[in-house]
């Protein structure tokens, strides 16, 4: 092992910057973190405990871990000491959570210096442990649970024993949502956070990463403690180190992880106004130096995140990422596991960095009281890659990343999520992470940049929510308190309803100086809200010979017109044109000064695979053009047509680009454009707008 120093300079800061913005300016899609993170792809259904009330007899202040870690046989033994506190008079068993498949020795309770064995059943994933005496409210109570086994991969990850290419070992957990269980006996829910310590036992070759601050030498404790660990772990101290860890902040059992392997300790400072933090990376040895220019980036990123959202959640203790064989990452606090495939020396995932990142204080310093509010975890941590892309880059940053983000095809169900499914993939499905960000960003515009602000420092620094748990009623309730406004509508259409705003748009020049635009919501009837209409403030760009004009019409009828004066004929409108309202868009449909309209009709099949028909109408003769936009706004194909007479017109997409290669899956923009030759040979343009969705 090996540990190297490098020192955060201000130039290398600024280069890293600036590479990062480069890639939010180019071409090259930004990669989408609920895909990279891996949470979706890789779930197995696991299940989970729903009879919650099973815990309610107490209170988790502390658990201490020690594990002794075999690369050789793939087994793990551990001793786990869980000091509680009693919440309801004469309690007389204690239920904790461990799979079926790790085996137990012994369950003791630890006074002092007396051990005093308990009578315990193991059956059906819980452990149910027999006190020898009920226990009064608010005793604290230090219960020692001894066992072993070989852990199985479960639900996202679990804990897995896996070899490098080079056969080297890489021994790492991942037990988001409740697969802790799967490794060591716990109280295995989201609400019940407590401080961990953590001593890894592993080969001498080998190093240990968990939570919190490493210390120089595992904490002290009672004779008989240490009686009990050295006897039930058996080490051989010539060939055996230990690892301490010390968390100092309340975590939930999800968040407690293990990464082993020959790293390298990659050692840096950041200076924070109020401390010196230190990060420390633990990597593959080959790949070191992608690591330092990939996480060069971490610092400015960590002084954004401070700036907007506080003061780092962990002080005093550290951050960094330990690398591990998974394609994905996970925000274990102050450790985040992230992917070896991911350091690729280019920047390319400078969004999964700071994605991790912002985790620390969403998800990790405010943690959901369930499953169901997931969407406060990623969903703010999505948006913020999209405040760094417009950090970075600027208002375009901000619209290329909303913009790839915006697919609202298979978001068919409510943010927040129905409880008890023990399938994980559905509590980390795309809309918790990119509708998450939606919410968040069309609130930003509600409530203007200071008040939106205000209300992330308000929620990420209430007291009664830090380093404990919330829920989106306690988001709704600070963003309420801070603005002055009753917010309830806003979030009760974006979190609790199962559609998503369906627009088409009729717009016409009159001859008073005005211009007509009718605004219908075709969105399906929803099954709580029915037919009831979204409340939207619709941006629509007009535009002109003489300069373009942005107005905002406030759409809360399901089909609603607006006389809108102008000083100038229109020659065509844009909706949304700075990627701010979530929506789709059935059709555009423009009436010209000359009473000439255009009709686009739904192209179909929508979704389409392998190919998909375009269609529209014109009541004059035209010549017109097709032109097929990805979501970034790059143009994808052009298809010129001759003059045709009035009439229906289509043609085919068979999802290729101008170059016939094939186009990936997403949501495409066509442009129907036609022209109508006047009696002065000057053409009369018509613009029609409408969404393709392409299948692979």
């Amino acid at each position: 092992m090996r540990s190297r120093l490098k020192l955060a300079l201000t130039a290398v800061m600024l280069l890293s910057t600036q590479l990062c913005a480069d890639l939010y300016a180019s071409d090259r899609p930004l990669p989408e973190s609920w895909i990279i993170e891996g949470k979706a792809a890789s779930a197995q259904s696991a299940p989970i405990q729903t009879d919650r009330d099973i815990y309610d007899n107490y209170d988790v202040l502390h658990y201490g871990l020690d594990l002794h870690v075999d690369e050789v046989t793939e087994f793990l033994i551990g001793v786990t000491f869980v000091t509680l506190t009693t919440t309801e008079p004469l309690v007389q068993e204690i239920i904790f959570d461990l799979r079926n498949t790790m085996s137990i020795d012994d369950i003791g309770l630890l006074a002092g210096d007396v051990y005093e064995s308990l009578l315990y059943t193991h059956a059906d994933d819980q452990i149910t442990v027999e006190l020898a005496a009920p226990a009064i409210p608010d005793q604290e109570l230090t219960i020692v649970i001894m066992y072993r086994g070989h852990p199985e991969p479960e639900g996202l990850y679990g804990f897995q024993f896996n070899r490098r290419d080079d056969g080297l070992p890489v021994i790492a957990s991942l037990s988001e949502p409740w697969s802790a269980k799967s490794w060591w006996p716990c109280k295995d829910i989201v609400s019940d956070k407590a401080t961990v310590s953590m001593n890894l036992y592993t080969d001498r070759s080998l190093v240990g990463v968990s939570n919190g601050k490493m210390l120089d030498a595992a904490p002290e404790r009672s004779i008989v403690a240490d009686r009990l660990v050295s006897r039930h772990l058996d080490l051989d101290s010539r060939s055996t180190i230990c690892w301490s860890w010390e968390s100092y902040r309340p975590l939930s059992t999800y968040h407690v992880s293990v990464a082993i392997s020959d790293y390298e300790i990659m050692n840096d400072f950041h200076v924070c106004e109020s401390e010196t933090l230190q990060i420390s990376h633990y990597i593959y040895p080959e790949l070191i130096e992608n690591a330092e220019e990939d996480f060069s980036v971490l610092s400015p990123m960590l002084e954004f995140c401070t700036d907007f959202f506080g003061p780092y959640p962990f002080p005093g203790e550290k951050y960094g990422m330990a690398i591990f064989d998974w394609d994905g990452a996970m925000e274990h606090p102050t450790a985040t596991t992230y992917s070896s495939i991911f350091l690729t020396g280019d920047h390319y995932f400078d969004t999964i960095v700071m994605h991790e990142l912002a985790h620390q204080w969403f998800g990790n310093k405010i943690t959901p009281e369930d499953w169901t509010h997931i969407w406060l975890n990623e969903g703010f941590a999505t948006y913020a890659e999209a405040l760094w892309a417009e950090h970075v880059n600027g208002p375009n940053g901000l619209q290329v990343f909303m913009s790839q983000h915006d697919n609202t095809t298979w978001w068919n169900s409510p943010l927040v999520r129905e409880p008890d499914n023990e399938n994980p993939w559905y509590y980390f499905a795309s809309m918790v992470y990119n509708k998450g960000a939606w919410v968040l960003h069309m609130l930003r515009k509600h409530l203007g940049d200071e008040i939106f602000v205000e209300c992330l420092l308000s929620y990420i620094n209430d007291e009664t929510l830090q380093y404990s748990n919330a829920n989106s009623s306690d988001f709704t309730a600070i963003c309420s308190d801070v603005s002055g406004q009753d917010l309830s509508w806003f979030f009760d259409q974006w979190l609790l309803r199962s559609t998503n705003p369906l627009l088409s748009v009729d717009w016409g020049n009159n001859n008073n100086g005005t211009i007509t635009v009718s605004l219908q919501q075709l969105q399906p009837a929803d099954p709580i809200y029915g037919d009831d209409p979204y409340q939207l403030p619709v941006d629509i760009l007009l535009k002109s010979s003489y300069g373009d004009t942005l107005i905002t019409l406030w759409s809360d009828e399901l089909y609603q017109t607006f006389r809108v004066p102008v000083s100038h004929s229109i020659s065509d409108i844009e909706i949304d044109p700075d990627r701010w309202l979530l929506h789709d868009l059935e059709s555009i449909t423009g009436v010209g000064d000359t009473g000439t309209v255009i009709q686009l009709y739904p192209s179909a099949p929508n979704p389409m695979s392998a190919a998909g028909y375009i269609r529209w109408a014109s009541t004059v003769p035209t010549s017109d053009t097709v032109t097929i936009y990805d979501s970034r706004g790059r143009q994808v194909l052009k298809q010129q047509f001759a003059t045709q007479p009035a009439g229906q017109r289509s043609m085919v997409w068979d999802g290729c680009d101008e170059n016939g290669s094939r186009c990936s899956a997403g949501t495409y923009l066509y442009k129907v454009s036609c022209f109508e030759s006047l009696s002065d040979d000057s053409p009369n343009t018509h613009h029609n707008t409408g969404k393709i969705v392409l299948a692979r």
